[in-house]
């Protein structure tokens, strides 16, 4: 019978401990340590910022040419802005190519007559010339425009049209405020942006340190993030 009673008694003790370690755990307060664990795992730091910048596109050109049949070097059309930003800020080599070529008419031009864009060498070649006349054609054709990635715009390039335009990672905690009544603890970190070279010139981020937010709840299991403060 004793030993029944210290059986008893013992599984008493034993379940008081687990009840105080319990009580104890879940009034322990939200880490610093802890805190910044979450914070990472919840928003995965660091981020990696990557944005869509087109390195090609097709234009339409109404052209007059000395000849019927032209080639990608009989003209040279303007450079598009958002290729020349590329190609200023050295990440690309600015191509040219010519997709197609249609006649949709001729006529004769007199030599001197300002014939609009488009000329070929050898038509610019009579400008100026007063006399005799010369026979013109009338062409529409589609030139690509390109940028080929140079080994500077490669660091930054991820696939198909995709750049790493700047990487955010965690900063630090810069405090944190308890509400033990309703067991929430908002904590304030911070996070800092670093550009990338691409990033930097072409949308034009700067690098800097951003404040932030976040409350935490806890529960039996532990702490939770609730929501993040604006």
């Amino acid at each position: 019978m004793k030993n029944v009673l210290c059986v008893k008694n013992l599984v008493k003790f034993q379940l008081a401990i687990l009840i105080i370690l319990l009580i104890s755990s879940c009034n322990k307060p939200l880490t610093l340590d802890v805190a910044k664990d979450l914070i990472i795992q919840k928003y995965q730091y660091p981020q990696v910022d990557i944005r869509n910048y087109e390195l090609s596109t097709t234009k339409e050109y109404d052209l007059i040419s000395t000849k019927e049949k032209i080639s990608t070097s009989d003209y040279t059309p303007p450079k598009l802005k958002f290729l020349s930003e590329l190609e200023n800020a050295g990440f690309i080599t600015y191509s040219f190519d010519l997709l197609s070529a249609n006649v949709y008419g001729s006529r004769w031009d007199g030599v001197g007559d300002e014939a609009g864009p488009g000329f070929t060498r050898e038509i610019k070649y009579f400008t100026g010339k007063k006399t005799g006349r010369r026979h013109t054609y009338l062409i529409k054709a589609i030139y690509k425009h390109s940028g080929i990635l140079t080994e500077k715009g490669k660091q930054d390039f991820i696939d198909e049209n995709r750049f790493k335009v700047s990487n955010t990672a965690f900063g630090e905690i810069t405090g944190k405020v308890e509400s033990k009544e309703l067991n929430i603890t908002e904590v304030k970190y911070t996070t800092i942006v670093t550009p990338t070279s691409f990033g930097q010139a072409i949308f034009n981020i700067q690098g800097q340190t951003i404040e932030d937010s976040v409350e935490f709840r806890k529960y039996d299991d532990g702490w939770r993030i609730e929501k993040t403060n604006p």
